[in-house]
């Protein structure tokens, strides 16, 4: 967010979206929620395209904001084709360590350089990865300007 707001906000608002409290609540209770059941009944928790499913439902208020306020997505997508760099080649060094895998179900996958990640990585994480979480800083946190 420092970058995002050093380079891309250029009205510095000290002040912060009237939501923020309650989003706050909504995500805690959600993880609570998450947490609780995976205790209680951690089958529940196993469907198929997990990552699909959740990376849409969390880009909704990427598509929103993209909709509703277009003079923002240049900000966002200027700032998330630099973190594609990075997410890119952490994600291929990270692969190449075994420090993480994918098994599960995807809707397909992506090979480079010998090592093979879900295109819903690719798509939800390293290239829109950025500008939903900014999203998300601009509805809830953020001034929205």
């Amino acid at each position: 967010m420092v970058y995002y707001e050093h380079f891309f906000e250029h009205d510095h608002s000290q002040k912060v979206a009237p939501l923020f409290k309650s989003v706050l609540l909504v995500f805690f209770s959600l993880l609570v929620l998450i947490i609780f059941t995976f205790f209680i009944y951690p089958s529940a928790l196993y469907f198929p395209y997990t990552y699909l499913i959740i990376g849409v439902t969390g880009a909704f208020p990427f598509f929103y904001l993209i909709i509703t306020k277009p003079h923002l997505a240049a900000k966002l997508l200027k700032a998330g084709i630099f973190n594609i760099f990075l997410f890119l080649s952490f994600e291929l060094t990270a692969l190449s360590l075994d420090q993480w895998r994918f098994p599960g179900q995807y809707i397909g996958h992506i090979q480079l350089f010998g090592l093979q990640f879900p295109f819903e990585e690719f798509i939800f994480w390293i290239v829109l990865g950025t500008p939903i979480i900014l999203a998300y800083y601009e509805l809830f946190v953020d001034d929205g300007r």
